[in-house]
């Protein structure tokens, strides 16, 4: 296990030094046609951790808030247990922090496309789950929503708190 972690750090620490060449990174994808595997493939995104301000770095493994908006914000973890493969995988975290819910999730889905520079279809690969912190609305948090574009992704309860 430690040799695999070693194995994808300097993967990571070479992919981000030949991304200031080419703009692009390489992350983890899942499976579509099998939502519990991993697809050991990659998706191209841009290169987000580029000229990102240090306060916003938050490990030496290039964990990082990727976009901090005032209603919500998008972290990247570079070596996450994800729990739907149950092995460790680079992963997204999106954070909806106020305003009306639905109309935040959906910036915050359009944040994400743009600082990817992917494609719906390229961000239902990736490791992305969309969240509600408990002091945003305490009855629809602890639920990973997903994308609401994507075949995994979850509407929110029909009766959202004002």
């Amino acid at each position: 296990m430690k040799k695999y972690v070693i194995h994808l750090i300097l993967a990571i620490f070479v992919a981000i030094s030949l991304s200031a060449c080419t703009g692009r990174i390489l992350v983890s994808a899942k499976d579509i046609g099998k939502p519990n595997a991993l697809n050991h493939g990659k998706v191209s995104v841009k290169n987000f951790l580029f000229n990102l301000p240090q306060d916003q770095i938050l490990s030496k493994e290039y964990d990082a808030i990727i976009v901090k908006e005032k209603d919500y914000q998008i972290i990247f973890y570079s070596n996450q247990k994800c729990p739907e493969v149950d092995e460790y995988c680079q992963s997204f975290i999106v954070s909806l922090l106020g305003g009306n819910l639905e109309n935040t999730r959906k910036q915050a889905e359009q944040g994400l496309l743009d600082v990817l520079d992917v494609g719906r279809h390229e961000a239902c690969r990736l490791f992305v789950a969309v969240t509600v912190p408990i002091d945003t609305d305490y009855d629809i948090s602890g639920t990973d929503y997903h994308l609401s574009f994507c075949p995994d992704g979850i509407p929110f309860p029909s009766k959202l708190a004002p």
